[in-house]
């Protein structure tokens, strides 16, 4: 006997309990929700949306978090694909689009961000502006992330100071983290920087 499905289901998610799955994730912000689901159980179709609305989101002591995130996310049962993506970083633009797809039991995805006049305060004493267009795809077990990142703007400020880099430079590295999803990540970004844009600021 064939199983017909109409369910609904509507909710409101505070993004702060993405805290619950890492201590080192710091956010905040809502998702509200729209999910149905029709058909048979053993073909159902499934389609929704997710907004997100003043998202912001930061990581453990990475200089460089998202704010002012605004979005739409679109659901069916081949997977989810970002509508419309933005956000702020370091006072500058950022746009993400792509999908994330089923197939089978992988998870595939082709995700892309494009950011524009970003600060970046690292190291101390040290302030650079990048433009960015950049690529991750593939699966967990298998990803790339490729694409092009351009340094516009570079600048040494007072409280730079070289030995100190050098210093923390030699201490020794963090021992990795063997389930970390970055270790099944290959890297093929190209890092260029801008002509006669480079000073020494006071």
């Amino acid at each position: 006997r064939t199983r017909l499905l109409n369910l609904q289901a509507d909710g409101h998610v505070n993004l702060e309990l993405l805290e619950a799955y890492d201590p080192r994730i710091n956010s905040s912000g809502t998702l509200d929700f729209s999910l149905s689901a029709v058909g048979t159980l053993q073909r159902p179709v499934v389609q929704g949306q997710a907004r997100i609305r003043n998202g912001a989101l930061a990581y453990g002591n990475l200089p460089n978090g998202l704010s002012d995130i605004e979005g739409v996310v679109l659901f069916s049962q081949e997977g989810a694909q970002i509508q419309k993506l933005t956000a702020r970083s370091g006072g500058g633009e950022v746009a993400v689009g792509g999908f994330v797809a089923f197939s089978g039991d992988e998870l595939r995805f082709n995700l892309t961000a494009s950011g524009r006049e970003m600060r970046l305060r690292y190291p101390q004493g040290v302030s650079t502006v990048w433009n960015a267009d950049l690529q991750l795809s593939g699966t967990p077990k298998n990803a790339t992330l490729s694409g092009e990142a351009i340094v516009t703007r570079f600048n040494l400020t007072q409280q730079f100071d070289l030995a100190l880099l050098l210093a923390s430079s030699k201490q020794p590295p963090e021992a990795p983290n063997p389930k970390s999803p970055l270790n099944n990540l290959r890297l093929d970004v190209h890092v260029t920087a801008g002509r006669g844009r480079f000073r020494h600021g006071h």
